[in-house]
């Protein structure tokens, strides 16, 4: 939980990775969920284990902290804001 008595839970406390993965695409793989979704969407990220997305779901109770992710696979490129709920 925040103490949003503090700038402990600022926003600009966050971290933005741009990751470069072997394949990206609108395919089976991963499910997301969440803002700006309108029910769910398929994402395939190639080169990266479930044991990452188990840890990125880990840092959803620390929100408004959080990992916003830019893949990009040669010209593709797929945005994982924090709010995103992704199913393994």
């Amino acid at each position: 939980q925040c103490d949003w008595s503090s700038d402990v839970c600022s926003s600009d406390l966050s971290t933005t990775l741009v990751v470069e993965v072997p394949d990206l695409a609108e395919a089976p793989g991963l499910r997301l969920r969440g803002p700006g979704i309108q029910t769910s969407a398929p994402l395939r990220v190639d080169g990266i284990s479930s044991a990452f997305w188990k840890k990125r779901a880990d840092l959803a109770p620390l929100f408004p902290l959080g990992l916003d992710i830019v893949f990009t696979s040669g010209r593709r490129i797929a945005v994982v804001p924090r709010t995103t709920i992704v199913e393994v």
